[in-house]
């Protein structure tokens, strides 16, 4: 079994994280959209980053104590306005705490949009462990340097409140 659609892991208890290691539950996507409990707030309300943070680690300590692999833990970031100064920082911590890292660009272009300018505007970093994959491949990131402006707002059109993923996107030109 895996929770590829994403959790928010916030509201989960302590026999939950254990089996979810010692029953090698196969994988987990975190929907986590900031590092501080301000940025994560602002989208995730009434959540706690830190509380997620530390399931995180709790789920990494019974993989070592069950001596696995699994549950293999996916950090989704959804890149808005609000956290795009938090997008390499949030990579830098995916690694540390043995994640992928997956971005995303908003399903809703009118909500915190990330703008093009200024010292907020993320450019991303390819995350190493994805960087041979094809832009068509899932999870794959845009180039060192890239605007993500420019994929926020080729990817954000339309009705649909699902998120779409920066590697299903074209580049806006």
């Amino acid at each position: 079994m895996s929770a590829w659609n994403g959790a928010n892991l916030n509201h989960v208890k302590e026999p939950v994280l254990e089996a979810l290691a010692r029953y090698k539950f196969r994988g987990i996507t975190c929907s986590i959209d900031g590092i501080t409990n301000e940025t994560y707030a602002a989208y995730r309300r009434t959540g706690n980053v830190e509380r997620v943070f530390e399931n995180i680690r709790k789920i990494n300590a019974n993989k070592r104590r069950w001596k696995t692999r699994y549950p293999k833990l996916r950090w989704q970031m959804i890149a808005f306005g609000h956290n795009a100064h938090e997008v390499a920082p949030a990579r830098a911590l995916a690694a540390e705490l043995g994640m992928e890292f997956f971005l995303k660009a908003s399903w809703d272009p009118n909500y915190s949009p990330v703008e093009a300018q200024g010292p907020t505007a993320p450019t991303a970093v390819p995350d190493p462990a994805r960087a041979a994959a094809p832009a068509s491949s899932p999870g794959a990131q845009p180039a060192q340097g890239e605007d993500l402006t420019r994929t926020y707002s080729a990817c954000s059109s339309g009705s649909s409140r699902r998120s779409t993923s920066t590697a299903s996107c074209s580049r806006a030109a």
